[in-house]
């Protein structure tokens, strides 16, 4: 069987082909990080916009590069949700345009579901349940991983994600969008420092977590000049880590899982990654972290979770795009 992925939920025109005897046979994106860098952050109304620009020509490549004919498709699959509603209007206009014009199955995905089974096709060892840790630009998730039907947040931030909370460090100091990236660089850059920034709600005993203010923290270092950049950047990563890691284990505690997954935009910082798998060894707990390309919003993981989701033979099909879609409704 072979599924289309196409994801558009944010600022990255995604497509995949899966072919479930084959593998992952396309996976290409196209980036507007130039477009946004200007305002910081991303446009909403030029994300739509660029989505229509490059979708099409990423399908026909995708069609070239596979030796595919589009009535060759089995199962067409896209981010029905969470995004920016015109991005996903995007996408899924396209999907089911095609699918009409085909005659084939669409499959509405979840977009926290896809980054997080996308583990699954790296690792097909993760079993039910397990539990994931979602960390991107605009997301800190929790969750126990039941089935892929079945998804329960047990911890989230309750103000900024750490995605955010690191464009905000950023950009206060003069640093490029995406901040992210930029700040692990930094932070690369010495061994140690005598400055530490907070670590919000470690105290409360629950799963949730607080970055917002880290950020007033990073101001008020950076205006007083007493540390530079790449000090603040070491430092505010070590807090992160140490939050993300005690709230982890805690999770895991709780739930009695024996399998992490770390996934999301934000698994891509390999400070952060490090940290978690040395905490899951202390515990012998196994964990897993998608490669780089299948951390970013990709359409991969979009097509492997449409394909796992239509074999299982239950999903939403009512759903067109729904902007906040909740992973408890799954």
């Amino acid at each position: 069987m072979i599924t289309l992925g196409i994801e558009t939920s944010c600022d990255d025109t995604s497509i995949a082909i899966f072919d479930d005897n084959k593998g992952m046979l396309y996976n290409k994106r196209h980036s507007q990080l130039e477009l946004h860098n200007r305002y910081g952050g991303v446009f909403p109304e030029l994300a739509s916009r660029d989505h229509q620009v490059h979708l099409l020509p990423l399908f026909d490549d995708a069609m070239k590069q596979c030796f595919l004919k589009p009535h060759l498709i089995d199962v067409i699959a896209y981010t029905a949700g969470p995004g920016l509603v015109g991005s996903l209007f995007v996408g899924a206009s396209f999907a089911h345009g095609l699918g009409l014009a085909l005659s084939k199955p669409i499959v509405p995905v979840h977009h926290h579901l896809a980054h997080i089974e996308i583990a699954r096709f790296q690792s097909p060892e993760i079993s039910y349940p397990y539990l994931a840790l979602l960390v991107s630009g605009g997301h800190t998730f929790l969750i126990l991983v039941k089935s892929i039907h079945d998804c329960e947040i047990i911890g989230a931030t309750v103000d900024d994600a750490v995605g955010e909370a690191l464009d905000k460090s950023a950009r206060i100091m003069s640093l490029p969008y995406p901040g992210g990236p930029e700040i692990e660089s930094l932070a690369k850059t010495i061994n140690e420092t005598d400055l530490t920034l907070p670590r919000p709600m470690l105290k409360d005993p629950g799963l949730n977590m607080s970055f917002s203010g880290l950020k007033t923290a990073v101001i008020n270092t950076f205006v007083k000049h007493l540390h530079t950049p790449a000090e603040i950047s070491y430092a505010l990563q070590k807090s992160i880590a140490d939050v993300l890691v005690i709230k982890t284990r805690r999770a895991l505690v709780s739930t009695g899982a024996k399998q992490l997954v770390f996934c999301g935009g934000v698994a891509a910082n390999m400070y952060l990654g490090s940290t978690l798998r040395g905490m899951c060894e202390k515990k012998n707990v196994s964990c897993f972290i998608p490669e780089i390309s299948y951390c970013t919003d990709n359409g991969a993981m979009v097509a492997f979770t449409g394909s796992e989701l239509y074999r299982s033979g239950i999903f939403q099909k009512e759903r067109f795009v729904e902007p906040g879609w909740s992973l408890n409704d799954l």
